[in-house]
C-alpha cells in the first residue's frame, strides 16, 4: 500500500510539474550486469559463492523554474543468482529533492526518501558492521528552512524524521527524530567559512529503548582554490540510553573531515569520519571510518576509480576497546563506449576482524563484477 502510495505521488510529478518548469531533464536509463561473488553472506565458516545477473532500470528527472528546483531519482534492481535461487532480491528507491525560494533571503529545501534493500551490503557500508542478510525499509523525509542573516552569514533549522523496519523479528526496527541548529559565516573574501550546529536526536526502538543524543558541533570551511576545498567539523556529545526504568548515559566527541579536489583529468576525496551508530541488531557503538574516492582520467574515453574504506567500532565512551575492523576495497575501470553507454569493471575486496571473542575472528569477501550502462538523455 505505501509503495502504491508513492507510486502515485510520483505520477502527480511526472504529470503536473513539467507544464510549469523552465528546464526539464529525463534521463532513463538501463544498467546491466553481471559478476561473481565467493562469499555471498559473508560467513566465517563454509561460505557460499556463485555468479549472478543484475537489470536495473533507472530514471533520473530534474526540474527548474525562476524560484524552484526539483530532482527525482527512482529505481528498481532485479537481482538474480545462477544457483542459489533462494538469494535472490529485488531493491527498489525513490528519491525526491527540491528547493524553493520564498523570498530574496528566506529558501526550504526537502528530501524524500525510500529505500528496500538487504541489510548485508547497507549495514556494512553504513556501519562496517556485519549483521544477517534481510530485508530492510527505510522512509526518510528531511527539510530545511534557511535564512541569509546578510551576505556573509546565514543561519538553517533542519529536521529529519526517519523510519527502519527489518524483517527478521530479532532484528530491532526504530523511529528517529533529529534536529539541527546550524549558523554559518563567511569571512576572508568567502575563502572561509566557521560553522556552529547544535543537534539533538531521539530514536524510539521496538524493543522499549529510547536513546537520545545531544551534541555541539563547530566547523571551519577553507577554500584552497576553485578545485580544491577542505572541510572539518569537531564536537562532543551525549548519549542517553533509557530501558525499562533505567538510564546510562556516555560522552563521546565526534569528527568529520575531509578534502576534495574536483578537476577534470582528476578528482579525490580522503576523510575520517567518527559518528554513533545503531545498527540492525540495536547495538550501539561508535564508528570511525577512513576513506577515500580517486577518480583518474586516463585517456579521453578511459578512466580508473579507487574506493577505499576502513571501519572501525567500539562501544561508545571506550577508546580501548575495540569490537570490529572492517576494510573494503573496490578498484575499477570504467570506459565510455559513446556519451551515453558506458563500460564498467571493477574488484572489490572485503575484510572483517571480530574482536569481540577469546581469539580474532576473520572473514573475508571476493568480488568481480562487470557492468554495462545505458542512458537515454531527454531535454526540453
Amino acid at each position: 500500500m505505501k509503495r502504491l502510495y508513492f507510486a502515485c505521488i510520483l505520477l502527480f510529478l511526472f504529470t503536473s510539474l513539467p507544464a510549469a518548469a523552465q528546464s526539464l531533464d529525463v534521463v532513463p536509463m538501463l544498467k546491466v550486469k553481471g559478476g561473481y561473488n565467493d562469499n555471498i553472506l559473508f560467513n566465517r565458516a563454509e561460505p557460499v559463492d556463485d555468479s549472478y545477473t543484475s537489470v536495473r532500470p533507472e530514471i533520473n528527472l530534474g526540474l527548474a523554474s525562476g524560484r524552484y528546483d526539483l530532482g527525482i531519482d527512482t529505481y528498481a534492481d532485479i537481482f538474480r543468482y545462477r544457483d542459489e535461487k533462494d538469494l535472490d532480491y529485488e531493491s527498489y528507491r525513490y528519491d525526491m529533492d527540491g528547493r524553493y525560494r520564498l523570498s530574496e533571503r528566506l529558501n526550504i529545501s526537502g528530501d524524500f526518501r525510500y529505500i528496500k534493500d538487504t541489510t548485508l551490503d547497507t549495514e556494512l557500508e553504513e556501519t562496517g558492521r556485519v549483521v544477517d542478510r534481510q530485508d530492510r525499509e527505510r522512509y526518510q523525509w528531511d527539510g530545511v528552512l534557511s535564512y541569509e542573516l546578510n551576505e556573509v552569514s546565514e543561519i538553517d533549522i533542519d529536521y529529519q524524521y526517519q523510519s527502519t523496519e527489518y524483517e527478521s523479528r530479532d532484528s530491532v526496527d526504530r523511529i528517529t527524530n533529529r534536529v539541527r541548529l546550524s549558523y554559518k559565516r563567511w569571512f576572508n573574501d568567502r575563502l572561509d567559512q566557521i560553522a556552529l550546529q547544535p543537534r539533538y536526536a531521539i530514536a524510539d526502538t521496538e524493543d522499549n529503548r529510547d536513546i537520545e543524543y545531544y551534541n555541539l558541533s563547530v566547523g571551519w570551511t577553507h577554500i584552497f582554490s576553485d578545485t580544491l576545498t577542505m572541510r572539518s567539523f569537531v564536537g562532543y556529545g551525549q548519549t542517553i540510553t533509557k530501558e525499562n526504568g533505567n538510564q546510562d548515559s556516555s560522552w563521546t566527541g565526534n569528527a568529520d573531515l575531509s578534502i576534495t579536489q574536483t578537476g577534470e583529468l582528476f578528482s579525490f576525496r580522503i576523510g575520517i569520519r567518527n559518528n554513533i551508530s545503531l545498527d540492525a541488531d540495536g547495538k550501539l557503538e561508535e564508528v570511525d571510518r577512513l576513506y577515500c574516492h580517486i577518480n583518474k582520467k586516463l585517456t579521453e574515453r578511459l578512466s580508473a576509480k579507487l574506493y577505499g574504506s576502513i571501519y572501525t567500532n567500539r562501544p561508545t565512551g571506550n577508546l580501548n576497546s575495540v569490537n570490529s575492523v572492517f576494510y573494503d576495497v573496490k578498484p575499477e575501470l570504467s570506459y565510455d563506449i559513446t556519451e551515453n553507454h558506458v563500460l564498467n569493471a571493477f574488484y572489490r575486496y572485503s575484510y572483517e576482524e571480530d574482536r569481540t571473542g577469546s581469539e580474532n575472528q576473520e572473514r573475508t569477501r571476493n568480488v568481480i563484477e562487470l557492468n554495462l550502462v545505458f542512458q537515454f538523455p531527454m531535454q526540453k
